[in-house]
């Protein structure tokens, strides 16, 4: 994926989550993200879609760089 490792695919998660999530698949990982019930904004964005892939993470950026620009205007 050309957007996998920015801002609109990643989240912060402490270092014991991030090594159970590990390199699972979306499906798998939004499973254990439910499941966990882990409170993390960013995440819960994400895993409301069915899929996630570049166009998603470029739209998500696209938006949060948005947001940022109209805060500092």
């Amino acid at each position: 994926e050309t957007y996998g490792n920015s801002f609109g695919n990643l989240a912060l998660i402490s270092i014991s989550q991030n090594s159970s999530f590990s390199n699972k698949g979306f499906i798998e990982k939004m499973g254990k993200f439910k499941e966990e019930k882990i409170p993390n904004l960013k995440m819960s964005l994400i895993y409301d879609n069915e899929i996630w892939g570049d166009t998603n993470c470029k739209e998500h950026l696209d938006n949060c760089l948005e947001l940022v620009e109209k805060y500092y205007k």
